[in-house]
């Protein structure tokens, strides 16, 4: 197994058990929950549920001892929790400023047992997920055709993102577990695969993996989020009248322009950063709040996008947070749709032989295939965005 950890842990890495508040705490344990919640944080805000749940069933009744400890050593803090019939979650937020974090591989039996007992008891190929039973299996198994550059992945991580505190250690984690075939993978309720890819730098993704042993390419559906709401205003009368709803959907679905890049030429006063894809990754998060955030505080890239699309803007604030969160689950529904059950099954079917990655709104298949496969692409694309 690889873990990844900071340095200011690596001593549980000597050791196998350590005193905590009157109970014995194996490291190893320690370790791997070091490792989840690097794997598992999100970008935006560091933050990462805990079931309890899914802990006892792992580290055992002393579970909360060791998240205890986690907070005690400044690496996690508790923000929220909550409650309901299947499950209890507490909501953590990344705490340590991740300096010097370190990747090793550690064995350890019972460990292993017992993540084998709960994968068995809840094999992921056949969660509840609107993604196709039939093609699952298929998804992970390619999974494994996968191989990493190693030292150039991590000649790009140390150049470009070394001082990045959200994205160095999860991508560091991520290239590691790779070169050791320490594969993961889920399926979630609303049609998304994730997998050590999913959370893999899309730089390190074009440029340094390969699926046995051939050169890749991606293909991927340009501001899917926006994008798929464009469809979804496109199909609504009373919305697709109005000028600025038609002016968004013609950026969104011409694929010369970039709604992101829009916003960065327009407004260089608020995107001063020389680097352009670090300017693009900010306005692609100022677009996502200020379409699906629900916080009411006009923030300044509020104003900005309030400015290009005011009517757009107090449309989706009208949306009460319920009702939000089913648009958006509706917009990966629509994601889900497009990649898996129209993309994928028919390159599978017309090209058996194809191994495909697939990351949320991407593929990603062997070079040798792309002039078969992104007819097939195109095709959809324009059938989804020539319908009324």
């Amino acid at each position: 197994m690889t873990f990844t950890i900071p340095d200011k842990y690596r001593n549980l890495t000597t050791t196998n058990k350590i005193q905590h508040k009157g109970q014995n705490l194996l490291t190893i344990y320690i370790i791997h929950l070091i490792d989840y919640v690097i794997r598992e944080y999100t970008y935006d805000d560091l933050t990462v549920p805990l079931y309890s749940v899914v802990m006892k069933q792992i580290y055992g009744n002393q579970y909360s001892f060791y998240v205890d400890y986690l907070v005690g050593t400044g690496f996690i803090k508790e923000v929220k929790g909550y409650s309901t019939v299947k499950h209890t979650s507490t909501m953590y937020k990344l705490t340590d400023d991740l300096r010097g974090v370190f990747s090793i591989r550690m064995e350890d039996y019972k460990l292993h047992k017992k993540l084998t007992r709960y994968f068995d008891n809840h094999n992921p190929l056949f969660k509840n997920s609107p993604i196709p039973l039939e093609i699952r299996q298929k998804l992970v198994d390619d999974l494994k055709s996968v191989t990493i550059d190693y030292e150039r992945s991590v000649e790009y991580l140390e150049k470009n993102l070394k001082k990045n505190r959200g994205k160095y250690p999860k991508n560091l984690s991520m290239i590691n577990k790779i070169k050791n075939h320490d594969l993961f993978f889920s399926f979630d309720n609303w049609g998304r695969f994730h997998s050590n890819f999913t959370n893999l730098n899309k730089e390190i993704r074009t440029k340094y993996l390969t699926i046995d042993g051939q050169p890749i390419v991606e293909l991927d559906i340009k501001s899917s989020q926006p994008f798929f709401l464009s469809q979804v205003m496109k199909r609504d009368p009373l919305l697709f009248e109005n000028e600025e709803v038609k002016r968004f959907i013609d950026i969104l679905e011409d694929n010369t322009q970039d709604i992101y890049r829009m916003f960065v030429k327009k407004y260089p006063d608020y995107f001063t950063s020389k680097d352009e894809e670090k300017n693009r990754t900010k306005s692609k998060l100022m677009v996502l709040r200020s379409l699906f955030n629900r916080k009411k505080k006009m923030t300044k890239y509020k104003e900005i996008f309030k400015r290009e699309f005011p009517f757009i803007f107090d449309y989706m604030n009208m949306f009460k947070y319920d009702s939000l969160q089913e648009l958006w689950l509706t917009l990966q529904r629509r994601e889900s749709e497009f990649i898996f059950n129209k993309v994928y099954m028919t390159v599978i079917k017309q090209i058996p032989e194809i191994k495909i990655i697939t990351v949320h709104d991407s593929i990603l298949y062997p070079m040798k295939f792309h002039e078969k496969v992104k007819p097939i692409w195109e095709t959809y694309r324009q059938e989804m965005i020539s319908k009324k």
